[in-house]
C-alpha cells in the first residue's frame, strides 16, 4: 500500500513540473499569389515559406485543426485519444478558390483561351475572334522578349492586357505551354463551303477524313498554310478548331479558314465534276507512287486517320490512291505519322511549293 502512495505521488509531482502545452497556431493562407503563407512548427513560432503557386485542385487537402478535447493533446473521442499530433506537426486550414479575372468570360462556353506567343500573336492580327483580354507574365519574370511584341498588338486591338504570375497562368490552361501569355477570346468556326471553284494550276486542297486528334489537326493545317492549299474536313467527325489545334499549327488556323461540308464522299464528286483531280492517301496494291504523278495538275488531297485510314465511301469517290513509298527492309519503320505522310504527298502534288 506504501509503494502505490508512492509511486501515485511520483506521476503527480511528474505531471506539475511538466511544461504547459503551448496552443498550435493555426496557419494563415494568403490568397494565392499573395503575400507568403505562414506554417506553424507546433513551438508558437512561425516562419514564413514560399508562396504556393499552385492551382487549388493540386494542393494538399487541407483539414480545419482539431481543437483538444477530454482525450489529451490529441483531442477527439474513441480509440487514438489523445495521440496524433505532435509538438513539430504542421497545421493547415483549407481555404477558398479566389475569384479570378477570367470567370466572367469562362461562363460563356462560346470562349476560350487561345496560349502560346504565336497563336496569340496571329489570333490578334487575323482578328477573326472577339477578343476579351489578355493574361500576360508580369514583367519582373519574363525571359522572353516576343512578350513585349504582344502585349504592343494587344494595345493596338484596344484589348484589356492583365499581367499576372506564372502559376495563374499555369492554373487557366491546365499546365499547357503557354510561353508567357494567354488570350481569352471566342471559339473559331468552320466555314461553310458553298460551291468548288474551277481548278487553277499552282492550286490544291487538303481534305481531311475522321482527323480527330487536334495535334494531327493542327499539324496539317500549318502544312498546308505554308504551301498554299485549302483545308476541308468533314463536319461529323472532325476535331474542332480549338485552343490545342492552334497551338499545334503554330497560329496557322487563326490566318486561314478551314471548311466544313456534311457529307465528304458528296462533296468530293462534286469536285471532280469541276475539274479537279482527287487523290487519297493510302498504303496497298492499287497504290501509286506519288513521284510518279504530274505535279503541275490541280489535285484534292484526302487523308484519313493513322488508324483507319479512308473511310470505304471516300475510297471510292478518289480517282486514284497514292502513297509517299517504301521504307527500307532494315529500317524497321512501316510507316508515318498522319502529319508527316501528308506534308510529303501535299509538297510533291503542289510542285514543291511555295516558290
Amino acid at each position: 500500500m506504501k509503494r502505490r502512495y508512492i509511486l501515485l505521488m511520483h506521476l503527480a509531482l511528474a505531471r506539475a513540473l511538466r511544461a504547459p502545452i503551448r496552443p498550435r497556431a493555426v496557419s494563415r493562407l494568403s490568397s494565392w499569389g499573395g503575400d507568403y503563407d505562414e506554417v506553424s512548427t507546433g513551438d508558437g513560432a512561425r516562419k514564413p515559406k514560399r508562396p504556393d503557386t499552385r492551382p487549388d485542385f493540386a494542393k494538399p487537402n487541407y483539414r480545419e485543426p482539431r481543437s483538444p478535447g477530454r482525450g489529451g493533446r490529441g483531442g477527439g473521442r474513441g480509440r487514438g485519444a489523445g495521440r496524433g499530433r505532435g509538438r513539430n506537426e504542421q497545421t493547415y486550414v483549407r481555404r477558398e478558390r479566389q475569384q479570378r479575372h477570367w470567370d466572367a468570360f469562362m461562363e460563356d462556353d462560346g470562349n476560350e483561351f487561345v496560349y502560346g506567343i504565336a497563336p496569340v500573336l496571329a489570333a490578334l492580327k487575323a482578328g477573326r475572334r472577339s477578343k476579351h483580354a489578355l493574361y500576360v507574365l508580369e514583367e519582373s519574370r519574363r525571359k522572353e522578349s516576343r512578350l513585349d511584341a504582344v502585349e504592343a498588338l494587344a494595345r493596338e486591338n484596344d484589348v484589356d492586357i492583365v499581367q499576372v504570375e506564372k502559376g495563374l497562368l499555369n492554373e487557366a490552361v491546365n499546365d499547357r505551354p503557354h510561353q508567357g501569355c494567354i488570350l481569352c477570346a471566342s471559339k473559331l468556326d468552320f466555314a461553310v463551303l458553298e460551291e468548288w471553284t474551277p481548278p487553277v494550276q499552282g492550286t490544291g486542297w487538303l481534305a481531311l477524313d475522321e482527323i480527330v486528334d487536334p495535334q494531327n489537326l493542327g499539324s496539317l493545317c500549318r502544312t498546308a498554310r505554308f504551301l498554299g492549299a485549302s483545308v476541308l474536313v468533314s463536319a461529323k467527325n472532325s476535331a474542332p478548331l480549338s485552343a490545342a489545334a492552334s497551338k499545334a499549327s503554330a497560329g496557322a488556323l487563326e490566318e486561314a479558314p478551314v471548311y466544313a461540308v456534311p457529307n465528304l464522299p458528296r462533296a468530293l464528286e462534286d469536285a471532280k465534276a469541276q475539274g479537279w483531280r482527287v487523290l487519297g492517301a493510302g498504303v496497298g496494291d492499287n497504290s501509286v507512287p506519288v513521284s510518279g504523278l504530274d505535279p503541275t495538275q490541280p489535285s484534292v488531297l484526302v487523308v484519313g486517320s493513322e488508324g483507319e485510314g479512308l473511310r470505304t465511301t471516300v475510297r471510292r469517290a478518289c480517282d486514284a490512291l497514292v502513297q509517299v513509298g517504301s521504307a527500307p527492309d532494315n529500317s524497321g519503320v512501316d510507316s508515318l505519322n498522319v502529319g508527316v505522310a501528308g506534308a510529303i504527298l501535299l509538297h510533291h502534288l503542289l510542285g514543291g511549293a511555295p516558290k
